[in-house]
């Protein structure tokens, strides 16, 4: 009956695949079409940085992490404990980021990915709650929802951790950023963007901290460091994205 459901709803209401412009084929691939799908390949876990999760360069080139290390020089003044994305900023991942943003949905394709990602990183392991990253008003009322927590709301779903939305609070409105910024002007922009709200509703606790896209770190690390002034006991990082 599944099959038949999708079938019918790829015959009279088509969408093109948003990469290569070709039909979707069924409801589970979302905004992309299967060809696509196969194409993208998400991290490896072995083949990441142990803490931050960045990736190896491929073996042609000389590797950006030796695999004895525990975490990388990007990654070693960071206060979060482990970080974890599904993949690269590119391509299907990119695709699915930017619709997240004006369309609150992810795929069943998107969704497996979230969850096989999290099983071969151990990311849940001694999370007791999941913060998405806040939006500011401004912009919550502009877009109308938060894509941070949906993300959030999907692992919470599939982990069966509460989901704590108030928490974490984004009291400064910051300039949207582009990926053409650098870590230093979007770290100026962020000073003091986040404040804990009811700290002792998350001291002593463990953090998933979650957000679509890991660009230059500055957001989560400005998060980060705002709850372990809260007394968090620890924060973990997923993101769907990671730019490389």
């Amino acid at each position: 009956m599944k099959q038949i459901s999708e079938a019918l709803l790829a015959t009279f209401f088509p969408t093109e695949c948003h990469l290569c412009g070709q039909l979707v084929e069924n409801k589970a691939c979302g905004i992309v079409c299967q060809n696509c799908w196969d194409s993208y390949l998400p991290f490896k876990e072995s083949q990441l940085c142990q803490k931050c999760g960045y990736p190896s360069l491929d073996s042609n080139t000389k590797p950006y992490l030796q695999t004895s290390q525990k975490d990388c020089n990007y990654c070693r003044d960071m206060n979060f404990s482990l970080a974890r994305a599904c993949g690269v900023y590119q391509s299907v991942m990119k695709a699915n980021v930017l619709y997240l943003k004006t369309s609150a949905y992810l795929c069943e394709k998107l969704s497996d990915l979230i969850e096989n990602t999290l099983a071969e990183s151990n990311l849940l392991e001694s999370i007791e709650l999941i913060i998405p990253i806040a939006l500011h008003q401004d912009r919550l009322k502009e877009r109308k929802f938060n894509q941070a927590e949906i993300i959030a709301e999907k692992i919470s779903s599939l982990a069966k951790i509460p989901l704590d939305k108030i928490s974490l609070a984004r009291v400064k409105p910051t300039a949207k950023h582009r990926l053409g910024m650098d870590k230093i002007d979007r770290s100026n922009s962020l000073k003091g963007a986040f404040q804990v709200i009811r700290p002792r509703l998350i001291e002593n606790k463990t953090i998933l901290l979650v957000d679509d896209v890991f660009t230059t770190g500055t957001t989560i690390s400005e998060a980060t460091n705002e709850l372990l002034k809260a007394k968090v006991k620890e924060v973990k990082i997923f993101t769907l994205a990671r730019v490389i």
